[in-house]
């Protein structure tokens, strides 16, 4: 029998060390992190370690009892050694951006502009303070880009204002912050200078220097109102990455961009706080960041919204027409008009497939995408005045954090046609040609479809 603790979890994006190291650290019910070590790497599934997620880990009581020898990296007091975890369902985990009553939730945040050592951060106060609110440009590529583009608009004009009104410096504050050359912190981590060393241990530990400079500067009580915690580490020895919780686990959330983002661009910020919002990697089937049509697939790329499953899971879109077996009779055709994703807020088709009894179906997302508003830069990628079809299964099941919108296809051609077959029959044929149904998926049904010309009974 082995003792089982819960606890969240705290990872990069790409962990780069091996399971049988401290890649992870786990934040118990107290606010304590620990090193993460799992002793069985056979046992664990790592694609399911994002960080914010509720496990359960099976603690390894030979380790702990007489502890391996492990990598410096190593950056907490304590150490919990596991064989293998599970994924805890916590209903409340994205609770603070779901929407309520249909209205988006309210966004505040405290950003950490760290430096290290007098090396200065990455990025000046004023070009941060002005990609987050001034209409003025100051990025040359990348989701913010352009003319009149910041955060501040990012946010107001892809949630049609929802959270326009939050987004404002009384309710995201930039604090900068110096780390010390050597010391400890309140924890016992080292305070090592960015210029020789950037190992996980020491971003954990400049994050919690961070923190006690925001908590003596404003106070516990000032500090609380502020949900999400945002880290921009100096770059020194550092590469560049960023990593973040997927959704609040309940009150908490952070994202972490570390060493020289291409700060031109600012792609992090739209990527990393929309995690932090609850919204997961947007993929194609062969690439899990594969969707350039959000900045939750592809950071980098030029002024867009997030994509239609995405913008209606933070309460930002809604759905024009939503389509199931009720609405939509077997072998009938219905012609939609949509506006572009950007324009209004109710905007997308949403095909429910509800004639698939008992199966777990995704939903599917259809929508149109001219280059216009803050949807402009869609053209850089070829996406632009182009229908959008993704899938998603989120709606279906919204308590897996880790369900992804899948990008299936663009329609830019009149008269294009894109289908996905629920039978594998690839023409009708005999009792096919009479049950009033498309079995072959080409728009055509029973004595329209030339396969049963010379079907009889």
């Amino acid at each position: 029998m082995h003792l089982m603790q819960r606890g969240g979890l705290d990872a990069t994006e790409e962990p780069g060390a091996p399971l049988s190291q401290s890649a992870y650290a786990l934040k118990d019910a107290t606010g304590e992190l620990s090193n993460l070590v799992f002793t069985r790497p056979d046992l664990v599934d790592a694609t399911g370690l994002t960080s914010g997620r509720a496990i359960r880990v099976w603690i390894d009581a030979a380790a702990t009892n007489s502890p391996p020898a492990l990598s410096p990296s190593n950056r907490f007091k304590t150490t919990v050694f596991a064989l293998c975890y599970e994924a805890v369902v916590v209903r409340s985990l994205l609770v603070d951006y779901k929407p309520v009553n249909g209205q988006p939730h309210a966004f505040s945040s405290v950003t950490m502009l760290v430096s290290s050592c007098g090396s200065g951060p990455v990025v000046d106060l004023a070009t941060l303070q002005a990609a987050y609110f001034d209409p003025n440009p100051v990025m040359t590529r990348g989701p913010l880009s352009g003319a009149g583009q910041s955060l501040t608009t990012f946010f107001t004009n892809c949630s049609f204002g929802g959270v326009s009104a939050t987004f404002v410096p009384a309710n995201n504050i930039i604090v900068p912050v110096e780390v010390p050359c050597s010391g400890n912190t309140t924890s016992g981590a080292e305070l090592r200078p960015a210029a020789s060393f950037c190992e996980m241990r020491d971003q954990f530990a400049w994050m919690e220097h961070a923190d006690s400079v925001a908590l003596a500067t404003y106070g516990a009580a000032a500090l609380a109102r502020y949900t999400n915690r945002i880290y921009i580490l100096p770059a020194g020895s550092c590469g560049s990455f960023a990593y973040a919780t997927q959704g609040c686990n309940p009150g908490w959330c952070f994202s972490t961009t570390v060493g020289r983002l291409d700060w031109s661009s600012f792609g992090a910020l739209p990527h990393e706080l929309g995690h932090t919002m609850g919204l997961a990697h947007s993929a194609t089937p062969t690439d899990e960041y594969g969707d350039g049509s959000t900045p939750m697939g592809n950071p980098w790329a030029g002024p867009r919204c997030y994509n239609a499953p995405q913008q209606w899971q933070l309460g930002w879109s809604r759905p024009l027409q939503d389509i199931t077996a009720t609405t939509l009779a077997p072998g009938s055709w219905l012609t939609v008009q949509l506006p572009g994703l950007v324009l209004q807020s109710a905007s997308f088709v949403r095909v429910t497939p509800t004639w698939n009894a008992g199966a777990t179906t995704p939903t599917y997302f259809i929508s149109y995408r001219p280059a216009v508003g803050h949807d402009s830069g869609l053209g850089d990628s070829g996406l632009a005045n182009m229908v959008h079809i993704h899938t998603y299964n989120w709606s279906a099941v919204p308590a897996a954090v880790d369900w992804r919108p899948m990008w299936l296809g663009k329609l830019g051609a009149v008269g294009a046609i894109w289908s996905d077959p629920c039978y594998t029959t690839s023409a009708e044929s005999g009792a096919d040609c009479f049950d009033g149904l498309d079995n072959d998926c080409n728009g055509l049904t029973d004595s329209q479809d030339p396969n049963c010309k010379y079907v009889h009974v």
